[in-house]
């Protein structure tokens, strides 16, 4: 009878392990998402766990350590890594990662070339500048592009048909730019043609100028026939798959396969949500006192959408809510004049910080107040997010044709709590993070609605200083486009000229235990937050 566990826990040796289980230090999860291109499992989160934990004595004092080990899953490519307990604390660290880059692998190139082809039918306008400039360079190439296919396809095609020559003047130039024309509208619409129609006044300037003793149409480029135009054409496409094969599929790919909304991507988004939320889950049973979630990139859109998925499966566990200590005050906070602030008003720095900090506080009043089990449901207290194109949610989560139909759908889509806000949006009849049914009393009911998540999690968003070179073109603020109580932290660039900084948020030239930080290193600690310090 040696094997029912009555009989093992009430011997000596049981009740010993029992009591040491009680004994284990109090632990918190570090979730990591990393962001695009193409992530090994542990890299992102071995530089995480080096940044804020082993070269931080403030934190990790000066015998620390850190090991790895598997969770319950058994997932050899992913163990955790579990840390010693935090310096004058009895408490470990435990950092997880989700890795969801196998999710996206054998991306194809013309989903690329359909999400850039919307990319041209939304316009410029909404985007930062340094964007904008891309926009510029990235239209015309694309149009190149395809004028040059058509050309090739075109120049081809006779030479196996054994028709070279075939077509005479001006039909050797009105062939490839027709169908060129063509394709442009049907892909990219009027600003494709508009562009199109600028490319083909630049190339005629050009053959006036050079056209030397030969005649107009001669020097023209984009003839059937013609070893010029054919070298040209060759030349743009071999460009093209030069960068199709360093950076289009494999890095720019995973954005587009995430954002644009065909079957096939909504697939494969699904997939990457799952295996978010189960993550997620899985950190809610275990006994953690608290869960924050580091994502990067485009990791952090998907974090997001993890993040408010989850909720939305948990919020009305909590069920009537009514009557929490602080929850009155979280949910019409900030007060000016006697009335609740509207949704477009600004928090100040001093509101945001007593935002954060009472929502923090209240997080273990829910869960204590409870009459349900003992199971948490939400102990996700920090969302910290690096590099994120969630700055540009009004142009890539929106959609429209120009700058004021994707400004009313993304308007919309905050209206209607589609995408969570920091804060929530207040209503007038509810609150910033609960509703009454209609006809129940608010002093007696109130439940948690689906988007008050940031109600009780503290958002800190960092990012390097915009620009296509020696910047992050990618990341930027997200206080006017998510909410002010999010906490935007510009951090400086590395004391070195870079092409990019956009994955230089947790690295380093010198990352040695004894050597000061850089203040993009020491930002970074600070919004992580590992010893839970209220804001100031």
């Amino acid at each position: 009878m040696a094997d029912e566990p009555g009989k093992d826990d009430a011997s000596p040796a049981g009740g010993a392990a029992v009591a040491e289980k009680r004994k284990r230090p109090a632990r918190t999860a570090v979730l990591i998402v990393h962001g695009i291109g193409n992530q090994r499992p542990l890299d992102t989160l071995r530089g995480m766990v080096r940044a804020v934990w082993t070269t931080d004595p403030a934190v990790s004092g000066p015998n620390a350590n850190h090991w790895l080990h598997f969770d319950r899953s058994g997932d050899v490519d992913l163990p955790v890594v579990t840390t010693s307990t935090v310096a004058g604390h009895d408490h470990q660290i435990e950092f997880h990662e989700l890795y969801w880059a196998h999710t996206m692998a054998g991306t194809r190139l013309v989903a690329v070339l359909l999400w850039l082809f919307e990319f041209v039918r939304k316009g410029s306008r909404p985007l930062r500048r340094d964007l904008v400039r891309l926009w510029y360079v990235a239209v015309p190439f694309l149009v190149a592009v395809i004028a040059a296919a058509v050309l090739l396809v075109l120049d081809a095609a006779l030479v196996l048909l054994g028709e070279t020559g075939a077509l005479a003047p001006p039909w050797d130039l009105a062939v490839p730019w027709t169908l060129t024309t063509v394709i442009v509208i049907a892909t990219m619409r009027w600003r494709g043609l508009a562009v199109l129609v600028a490319m083909a006044a630049v190339l005629l300037l050009a053959a006036w100028a050079f056209r030397g003793g030969g005649s107009m149409h001669e020097a023209i480029l984009g003839r059937i026939d013609d070893r010029a135009s054919v070298f040209a054409a060759a030349g743009v496409l071999l460009l093209f798959a030069g960068m199709a094969a360093l950076f289009l599929t494999s890095v720019i790919g995973d954005a587009a396969r995430y954002y644009r909304n065909s079957p096939a991507n909504i697939r494969v988004r699904r997939a990457v949500r799952a295996l978010g939320a189960r993550s997620l889950a899985a950190l809610h049973d275990e006994d953690f006192d608290r869960v924050i979630v580091v994502a990067h990139s485009l990791g952090s859109v998907i974090a997001y959408d993890v993040l408010r998925a989850h909720w939305s499966d948990v919020c009305s566990a909590f069920g009537n809510v009514a009557g929490t200590p602080g929850l009155a005050a979280q949910d019409r906070f900030p007060v000016r004049d006697g009335n609740p602030v509207g949704n477009d008003v600004p928090f100040t720095d001093a509101e945001r910080a007593t935002w954060r900090n009472r929502g923090r506080a209240l997080l273990p009043q829910l869960l204590t107040d409870r009459a349900t089990p003992k199971k948490p449901l939400w102990l996700v207290t920090d969302f910290v997010t690096l590099g994120s194109p969630l700055a540009h949610a009004r142009y890539l989560n929106a959609s429209g044709a120009n700058e004021r139909e994707l400004a009313d759908d993304f308007a919309a889509r905050l209206a209607d709590r589609e995408a969570p806000t920091c804060p929530p949006r207040y209503d007038e009849e509810d609150g910033r993070l609960t509703f009454t049914p209609d006809g129940d009393d608010p002093a007696r009911t109130q439940y948690l609605h689906h988007a008050a998540l940031f109600g009780l999690t503290r958002w800190t968003n960092l990012h390097f200083p915009a620009g296509a070179f020696n910047g992050d073109l990618i990341g930027g603020t997200l206080a006017g486009v998510l909410g002010s109580a999010i906490r935007d932290i510009e951090v400086p660039r590395p004391r070195r000229w870079g092409l990019s900084w956009h994955t230089w948020y947790w690295r380093w030239d010198d990352g040695k235990a004894d050597a000061p930080a850089p203040r993009h290193i020491a930002a970074l600690r600070d919004a992580v937050n590992l010893l839970d310090h209220p804001e100031t």
